[in-house]
């Protein structure tokens, strides 16, 4: 089967830079690009409450204990469970939640299990379109969702995956970071992929990253195993009839080039204080004048 994957290899961080310049548009016109920047161009487009890792079990996992195999209703009571705990937290707290009220809490959070029990079913959708706003929230805090999350510059994706390389204890090995593009102007082609937008006022980060989330929809019923779906198969498969028109791009670097580029994305502005407003932020922002330094770069390059 056709690679769902259009590949571009770089070898510098200039070239890097250079092919996601606004002036170098990857597709042909009419196109509306967002793009997710990762620290390991091997990893797959799937969001944190689907995976698994040697440090980090399944969501399912943490919520029943160890299990081989979780079906469909496992994943769906999961997410509303991890839901619950991030909503009581932030009461504690006195935090404020998008679209909250008595009535949004008791008719998903209540004693009424009808809707996931339809969902379970494959009857309703899940997670239901009155989560989104939530879940986004969740998402930019460190939650595990079924979001993914996105942006809208090309660049704010290259400060990502740049400083999640030269924050990792494996920042030597020889392997490459990736910035995903993604052409979501053919997404009629791919119904079941869901552009998500929240207001910016939905979490103080979202709007200086112009960040905004995808959401792959799939089977998840009771009694059928769980097989999340990344959406590179996905469009592979939506698209097998036409490789050429493919949306997707994936444009890698070797890890070396990523102080390079911290120090290309604080030359255009884009930095931990801009995208992160606030303490953690500005603190983000020193630790950035660090990793992005000729000694850091040495130690990537021995």
């Amino acid at each position: 089967m056709t690679n769902p994957i259009r590949l571009i290899h770089c070898d510098t961080a200039g070239e890097f830079w250079s092919k996601l310049a606004p002036e170098s548009p990857l597709g042909s016109p009419p196109s509306q690009f967002i793009y997710r920047g990762q620290a390991d161009a091997e990893w797959a487009l799937i969001p944190s409450a689907s995976t698994r890792t040697p440090q980090k079990p399944a969501l399912t996992e943490m919520i029943f204990g160890t299990r081989s195999a979780a079906d469909g209703a496992d994943q769906i009571w999961s997410e509303r469970r991890i839901m619950q705990l991030f909503i009581d937290a932030c009461d504690r707290s006195g935090l404020q939640l998008p679209n909250d009220s008595s009535s949004f809490r008791r008719e998903w959070f209540g004693d009424d299990t009808s809707y996931l029990n339809r969902a379970t079913k494959g009857i309703e959708p899940w997670p239901p379109p009155q989560f989104l706003d939530l879940l986004a929230l969740a998402q930019h805090h460190g939650l595990p969702t079924r979001l993914l999350d996105w942006t809208r510059r090309a660049h704010v994706a290259v400060y990502f995956a740049a400083v999640d390389v030269v924050r990792s204890p494996m920042a030597r090995e020889p392997r490459r970071l990736a910035v995903w593009a993604f052409d979501v102007e053919r997404r009629g082609l791919m119904p079941n992929v869901e552009i998500v937008r929240v207001p910016g006022s939905t979490s103080r980060n979202l709007a200086p990253q112009e960040g905004l989330f995808t959401l792959l929809r799939g089977k998840m019923q009771r009694g059928i195993q769980y097989a999340p779906q990344s959406i590179e198969k996905y469009v592979e498969q939506q698209f097998a009839h036409d490789p050429h028109a493919l949306p997707l791009w994936k444009l890698t670097v070797p890890w070396t080039e990523a102080p390079g580029l911290l120090e290309r994305c604080n030359q255009h502005g884009i930095n931990g204080a801009i995208l992160f407003p606030g303490y953690d932020g500005a603190a983000k922002a020193a630790m950035d004048s660090l990793l992005r330094s000729d000694r850091v770069r040495a130690l990537l390059a021995e």
